[in-house]
């Protein structure tokens, strides 16, 4: 999880400096990685006996 505030920390940091290509491809790499993060918490199987 601390990646992904870590990738976009580097984007703002881009985009602070007025790097604006490496900027987009960071926000998209971290959408990217916010994604599959996303989905591998929501498809993952919760261990509850009831």
């Amino acid at each position: 999880m601390s990646l992904i505030f870590l990738l976009f920390l580097i984007t703002c940091l881009l985009i602070i400096k007025n790097k604006r290509k490496p900027a987009y491809v960071m926000f998209a790499v971290s959408c990217v990685a916010t994604l599959y993060w996303f989905s591998f918490h929501a498809t993952d199987p919760l261990p509850i006996l009831l």
